[in-house]
């Protein structure tokens, strides 16, 4: 139950920091130029991108493991305070009823975020006391972890692309 409290502030507390300490916010122009390679390709094209991408940020967060957690802790952090920081960007761009609904596919990806982020954290755990003999295998419940994550982060994308992105 703790590490799961701490997978989730990990991702939050960047992104309250993303979202209320960014200076020198960048317009919708400039932030158009990041989303450059998404436009105008056919939706299959979009969906691997997006899940291409998020995969990257699951497997990093899990293998992240390997550093005992810091490389998870960092790259939990870094993606919630850029999704802190384009939420804040949207929201002084446009309209908050069109950012909610742009974003609202996001809340399912930062779900499998959080699972991973939590299993990086409880592999890492298991890696130090395998380490240090005291013996903690690996289960059949961190291999399901990383299926949750990984069904949640196609189901994001699939959202993103066709019902998101018109």
């Amino acid at each position: 139950m703790k590490l799961i409290i701490l997978a989730t502030l990990t991702l939050i507390i960047p992104f309250i920091f993303g979202y209320h300490f960014s200076y020198n916010l960048p317009n919708i122009e400039q932030f158009h130029e990041d989303v450059l390679p998404i436009i105008g390709k056919k939706k299959i094209e979009i969906f691997t991108y997006i899940l291409a991408n998020n995969t990257k940020v699951i497997m990093l967060n899990i293998l992240g493991f390997l550093s005992f957690g810091i490389l998870t802790c960092l790259n939990t952090a870094y993606n919630g305070f850029i999704f802190g920081l384009i939420l804040k960007i949207a929201l002084k761009n446009t309209n908050s009823l069109f950012v909610m609904s742009t974003f609202l596919p996001h809340s399912i990806e930062i779900l499998g975020i959080i699972l991973s982020c939590y299993l990086g954290y409880r592999l890492s755990i298991k890696l130090k006391s395998y380490i240090f003999k005291d013996i903690n295998h690996f289960n059949l419940k961190d291999c399901k972890l990383f299926l949750i994550s990984m069904i949640i982060i196609i189901l994001s994308a699939s959202i993103e692309t066709f019902i998101t992105i018109k």
